[in-house]
């Protein structure tokens, strides 16, 4: 078949991450880098591995692999990485790619501080386990704010929701939410084991709840990305694909034993 298993079911990583970075700004190429290495668990994220491989190398791939594969949606390349082509920005090896290279090592923007804790938290019931995840973190961490118990969230409330594969503003209209409280936060990898967490708005999202969002699950000193609405999270996303690649390969006929040797 086309492409050696790694790079067949990898196609998955780099093509999400070019999407949500294309998608209106959801997250920058450094954030979505930081949310595969430390929440995903991968050893490199999307565009940091296209600026070691080089994008005069991984870019004609991407089409090699997309066209062999009769156009199949998850692997279609991204104008991102052919106007950077194009433009000679191709990676590590130019001193300029998706990072800026100075004496070999990348230019990568700092993080903003964590700002002020919430007052008051209401946490989303339409999944108990994933409410326990917050709760139980936030009883961890000691961060200093109300839990609200109320079936619906007070007036001055904090929102948090916790989906899986949907964006923030869906997620708001199916609970019937003020959306300009909400905050989503990925719990698809448990919340006290991971490196870094993820959370999402809304496009009504208040900067207050932004920052007091950041904060609840900043509170135990791990690092918090903060993304702009989009359908799933980037490490959901990522992760969801890069699976069903997977079965598909797995259901092409490829012996298991091969596959077990590669893992």
């Amino acid at each position: 078949m086309p492409g050696f298993i790694v790079n067949h079911a990898g196609r998955g990583m780099n093509t999400n991450g070019l999407r949500v970075a294309s998608e209106g700004g959801a997250a920058s190429f450094a954030d979505i880098d930081r949310i595969m290495r430390e929440q995903a668990g991968f050893r490199l994220g999307p565009f940091e591995l296209l600026d070691l491989t080089a994008l005069d190398v991984s870019h004609p791939v991407m089409e090699s692999i997309y066209h062999q594969f009769y156009e199949e949606a998850r692997f279609r390349p991204s104008p991102i990485t052919a106007t950077r082509l194009a433009s000679g920005l191709i990676g590590h090896k130019a001193g300029e790619g998706f990072y800026r290279y100075v004496d070999g090592k990348p230019q990568v923007p700092g993080e903003a501080p964590a700002p002020t804790l919430p007052a008051r938290i209401w946490i989303s019931r339409t999944s108990q386990p994933r409410r326990e995840q917050v709760l139980k973190l936030i009883a961890k961490s000691d961060a200093a704010c109300h839990i609200d118990t109320g079936h619906t969230p007070a007036p001055d409330s904090l929102i948090i929701v916790t989906p899986l594969g949907l964006d923030a503003t869906t997620t708001a209209i199916n609970e019937h939410l003020d959306a300009t409280r909400v905050v989503a936060v990925d719990t698809l990898f448990l919340l006290d084991t991971v490196a870094r967490r993820t959370i999402m708005t809304t496009p009504a999202t208040t900067p207050a709840m932004r920052d007091a969002a950041h904060a609840l699950f900043a509170a135990d000193g791990v690092p918090v990305t903060v993304i702009r609405d989009s359908t799933g999270f980037v490490a959901q996303r990522v992760v969801a694909t890069i699976v069903n690649i997977g079965c598909d390969i797995a259901q092409l006929g490829l012996p298991l034993t091969h596959l077990e040797e590669i893992r």
